[in-house]
């Protein structure tokens, strides 16, 4: 039995994995709109060096992008809003008069602090924490029977 040939292109399929991972999209999405199975994306990141780099050249500038963003949020921002204020100018439009610009703090945003803390440090900072024994090894507990007095109870 012969092996069914690839539909992997050197030249082409690289390319057009990056170029679709630097929109955002999932190996799942890739493998969809490339007519392709996710089996088929799978196989393709364990043969083909060349299809991995690609993938990861395209994802990373996005995935830098959101993680900015959540950390800008996460922490807090100023923005300037700029306001014009005009009058008009007696045939339809608008003169401007004068432009006005202020600040704005934009508070940081408490759940964008948690995820950024549960996914960077997950040690200190998941929602279960692990008890251990001594020197990181398993928790020994120790059961003692108690005696009771005389009394009833």
């Amino acid at each position: 039995m012969m092996a069914r040939p690839t539909r992997y292109d050197p030249e082409r399929t690289p390319k057009l994995a990056k170029a679709l991972a630097r929109e955002g999209r999932t190996d799942v999405e890739i493998a969809d709109l490339l007519g392709l199975s996710e089996r088929v994306i799978y196989n393709w990141k364990k043969r083909y060096p060349a299809f991995v780099q690609a993938l990861n050249a395209g994802k990373s500038p996005v995935d830098d992008s959101v993680e900015n963003a959540l950390l800008k949020r996460a922490l807090g921002f100023e923005v300037e809003d700029t306001k014009v204020i005009g009058r008009s100018d007696g045939h339809g439009g608008v003169k401007a008069e004068k432009v006005e610009k202020t600040k704005k703090q934009v508070s940081p945003d408490t759940t964008a602090c948690i995820f950024w803390l549960k996914n960077r440090r997950p040690g200190v900072w998941r929602d279960r924490q692990e008890i251990t024994g001594a020197e990181g090894g398993p928790v020994t507990l120790i059961m003692r029977e108690v005696a009771h007095g005389g009394g009833g109870d």
